[in-house]
C-alpha cells in the first residue's frame, strides 16, 4: 500500500512546509503538495488561494509578491511553533527530488512552467503530476513526455475517458470509490488513490474491499503503524512534546489540544456542565487480552461533583468521537470516574450504553493525578485506581476487546499521561 503525505506531514507539522515535508520523507511516504502562483510569477506551495487560514494574514496569493509571502509565518495553525516561511517549488524539487515520490497539485500555476522546471531539476521520473483539470496535465506531458499524471475528482470519471487522457492514475474523494470501479480501472491499466484518509478503519476499508492503489492521508506514519495491525506488547504511547501529533487526536466541541506539564490535554479552556472530550493516544488493543497501564490528571473539574473523567476502550472505530460510540461502530466499554467517587463500567451496544458495575472509590478535586491499570480477559473486564487499590470488575465476554483506547470527560476536563499496552 502506497502511503501520499498530504501537504506533507500535516497532522503534526504546519502543512506545506519543509518541516511538514522533511516528516514525511523520514517517514518514507510520497510529498503531496499544492502549486500556487504569486503576483510577481513565483511558484509556490500554499493549498488555499488565500493566506488567511495557514498564517492569520488576509490576502490572496495570486496579489502577493515573493517576499511579502515568504514574510508571512506558515506556522500560525501551530501556536508555540517556530515561524515557518511559505516554500516554493524550486525549493521542494531541489531538497526532495533525487530521494523521494513528489506529487505537487497544479492549481493556479502554469502547467507549462511548472514541468520546465521539474525537467531541469532531472525530478521528471520521481514526479506524479496531479491537477483537477485535465488541460494542466495535458500541458504538463507536452513539456515532458515522461512525466506521470494522476487526475483528480470529487467523482468517478469514466474509465475510457481516464485511458483516451493518457493518465497514470486517478485521485478519488473516498466518499466516491467503490470496489467495482476500482477493478475497472485496474483492468484499463489505470491505478487509484483516495483522499483524504485520516482514520484507520476507513484506510482498512478501502484497502482491504475496495483494492485501491494508495491513499491520501495527513498522518502516514500512524495509518501505516494500524494499517491491519494493533499495538504491539509493551507499546509506550508516550505524551508528545507539542500540539498537534502524529497518532494523536484531540476531540472537543470547545478549547484545542495541549501539552501542558508533560499530560495531553486541552488548553485555554474552562470546564463545563455537560462537554464530551476525548483524547486518542495512538494504541490499538488486540482482541482477547490485554492490560493498559495510564495516568489520567483531572486538568478542570466542573462544580457539578457528578460529572467524570474515565476512560474507552475495545471501540472498533478510531473515527468515532462519541463518548457511547455512534449506532454503527460503537461497540465497547467505558469506565466513568466521577468527582464524588462514583465509579461505573459500561458495555456499549451500538451506541446504547448499559451500566455492568458499579463502585464507590476515592472522591477527587481539579488537578488529582489518577493512575489506572485496565484488564480484560476473554471472560472480564476489570479498571482498578492503582495508587489506592481500588477496583471495579466485571464479568462479561460480549464484545471483542480489539479496539482503539481513548482517555474521555464529560465536563471535567481530562489530561493523559503516558500509556502502556502489554498482553
Amino acid at each position: 500500500m502506497v502511503l501520499i503525505a498530504h501537504r506533507g506531514l500535516s497532522r503534526a507539522r504546519p502543512e506545506n512546509t519543509l518541516d511538514a515535508f522533511d516528516a514525511a520523507a523520514a517517514a518514507g511516504s510520497l510529498l503531496e503538495t499544492d502549486i500556487q502562483t504569486s503576483a510577481d510569477g513565483a511558484l509556490v506551495l500554499i493549498h488555499d488561494p488565500t493566506t488567511e487560514r495557514t498564517t492569520g494574514v488576509a490576502g490572496r496569493v495570486s496579489a502577493m509578491g515573493l517576499g511579502d509571502l515568504r514574510a508571512l509565518n506558515a506556522s500560525w495553525l501551530f501556536p508555540g511553533y517556530p515561524p515557518t516561511q511559505i516554500p516554493t517549488l524550486d525549493e521542494y524539487l531541489v531538497r526532495y527530488g533525487t530521494r523521494s515520490i513528489l506529487i505537487p497539485e497544479i492549481k493556479s500555476a502554469d502547467a507549462t512552467l511548472v514541468a520546465r522546471k521539474i525537467t531541469e531539476s532531472g525530478a521528471q521520473a520521481c514526479t506524479i503530476v496531479q491537477s483537477f483539470e485535465a488541460k494542466h496535465l495535458a500541458s504538463a506531458r507536452g513539456v515532458q513526455p515522461l512525466l506521470r499524471t494522476m487526475l483528480l475528482s470529487a467523482t468517478p470519471v469514466p474509465v475510457t475517458t481516464l485511458v483516451n487522457l493518457g493518465v497514470w492514475a486517478i485521485g478519488l474523494d473516498v466518499r466516491a470509490v467503490t470496489a467495482e470501479y476500482v477493478a475497472q480501472c485496474h483492468a484499463a491499466g489505470v491505478a487509484v488513490a483516495v483522499y483524504t484518509v485520516n482514520d484507520v478503519c476507513l484506510a482498512e476499508r478501502v484497502v482491504y474491499d475496495e483494492r485501491v492503489d494508495a491513499l491520501f492521508t495527513d498522518d502516514t506514519p500512524y495509518i501505516a503503524r494500524f494499517l491491519g495491525r494493533v499495538s504491539t506488547s509493551g507499546t509506550i504511547a508516550g505524551v508528545p512534546a507539542q500540539y498537534p501529533a502524529s497518532g494523536w487526536r484531540w476531540v472537543r466541541a470547545n478549547g484545542s489540544g495541549a501539552v501542558i506539564d508533560g499530560f495531553a490535554t486541552f488548553g485555554g479552556v474552562s470546564s463545563t456542565t455537560a462537554e464530551d472530550a476525548l483524547i486518542f493516544p495512538g494504541i490499538r488493543t488486540p482482541a482477547d487480552a490485554w492490560t493498559v497501564t495510564t495516568t489520567l490528571k483531572v486538568q478542570r473539574a466542573a462544580p457539578d461533583v457528578t460529572r467524570y473523567v474515565g476512560v474507552r476502550f475495545g471501540f472498533p472505530s478510531d473515527a468515532d468521537v462519541s463518548i457511547v460510540g455512534s449506532p454503527t461502530t460503537g461497540h465497547g466499554y467505558t469506565f466513568a470516574y466521577r468527582s464524588n467517587g462514583a465509579t461505573e463500567l459500561v458495555r456499549v451496544d451500538a451506541g446504547i450504553f448499559s451500566v455492568i458495575a458499579r463502585g464507590t472509590w476515592d472522591a477527587y478535586a481539579e488537578g488529582a493525578l489518577l493512575p489506572l491499570r485496565i484488564n480484560v480477559t476473554p471472560a472480564m473486564v476489570s479498571v482498578t485506581r492503582i495508587d489506592t487499590g481500588q477496583t471495579i470488575a466485571a464479568a462479561d465476554a460480549s464484545k471483542s476487546r480489539r479496539g482503539f483506547f481513548a482517555v474521555i470527560g464529560n465536563g471535567n476536563v481530562p489530561a493523559l499521561g503516558a500509556t502502556e499496552v502489554t498482553y
